[in-house]
């Protein structure tokens, strides 16, 4: 089945759940938006996009937030079909590419899933779907990140694409489910068990391995966090802020970290106030990531004296 033949089926869908809920107007609006779409017309689906607050109408219908997420979620292949279609390096090639992206993040989320087994079978974690915040199309599907979550605390796995095993993340949230911490597992391996920062074992480049080592670092030096047991986190945040003060590559480090994320996000100048104060501990890779940002937000690269 094609994605537009499972737009159509999900605005049908949508538009029944409208009508049971009293929401004609919505549900007269989702059925012509069905029938444009079935015909190839594809402009509903921004008007769609930009409205579909609307189509929760005052109720609290989950369905009717399911069947939204899975819509949401086929907007997200179509907008980036056309975001490549449009590139002169891909330019007509946007659904291939896309599948292409799209293979590559199931097999990275099918492996967390696999290597992070115990998070779910042993303490009861429940994976739940990542999204990223971006200027262009605001809150949109994070293909590269995996989230566990148990009461308040979360684990975040991100393929951050340049070798690292430990694109791991422990953190808990606050009463708002507000991210109010987030811990490196670099930092919690440091402060627990140095010795298992073995450069060799850092330097491995293939994915599953990487994984595997993230898994076990976890499991053996968080095992009280993710249990909600929180009584060493005082001395963990003095633990970082003791490495970040003594070691400036590695704060630059950790703000390049920070600045991807945001570039990600489409978020240029947000990485351009975050690296241009250690842009003389940045690595290629970094300065790289802060030229790239500067040329998008219309910035002039300075001069390096």
């Amino acid at each position: 089945m094609s994605n537009t033949e499972k737009l159509v089926g999900l605005f049908g869908e949508l538009k029944e759940l409208l009508e049971k809920e009293g929401n004609f107007k919505s549900a007269e609006w989702i059925g012509d938006a069905g029938a444009s779409i079935s015909l190839g017309d594809m402009s509903a689906i921004e008007a769609f996009d930009n409205n579909k607050g609307e189509f929760w109408g005052t109720n609290n219908n989950e369905k009717i937030g399911e069947v939204i997420e899975l819509i949401e979620e086929l907007l997200f292949y179509e907008k980036l079909v056309s975001v490549f279609d449009k590139s002169w390096v891909t330019r007509g090639r946007g659904r291939e590419v896309v599948e292409n992206i799209l293979k590559r993040s199931d097999d990275f989320k099918l492996s967390v899933r696999h290597e992070f087994s115990f998070l779910v079978n042993e303490l009861g974690f429940v994976e739940t779907k990542c999204f990223i915040e971006t200027s262009a199309h605001g809150k949109i599907i994070d293909l590269d990140s995996v989230k566990f979550e148990k009461e308040n605390i979360y684990v975040h796995i991100n393929e951050i694409g340049f070798g690292s095993p430990l694109g791991v993340s422990v953190g808990r949230y606050n009463l708002a489910k507000e991210v109010k911490e987030d811990f490196p597992l670099e930092d919690i391996v440091s402060f627990r068990n140095p010795c298992l920062l073995d450069p060799d074992i850092l330097g491995r480049r293939n994915p599953v391995k990487n994984l595997q080592y993230s898994a076990m670092a976890l499991s053996s030096c968080a095992a009280d966090i993710l249990q909600n047991n929180l009584s060493d986190i005082p001395k963990l945040r003095r633990h970082i802020y003791k490495l970040d003060t003594n070691d400036k590559k590695r704060w630059a480090h950790r703000m390049e970290r920070k600045a991807n994320r945001a570039f990600r996000a489409g978020n240029w100048n947000k990485v351009v106030r975050i690296l241009k104060p250690v842009r003389q501990q940045l690595g290629s890779g970094g300065i790289s990531l802060l030229m790239a940002a500067e040329a998008k937000s219309g910035r002039c690269v300075e001069s390096e004296n």
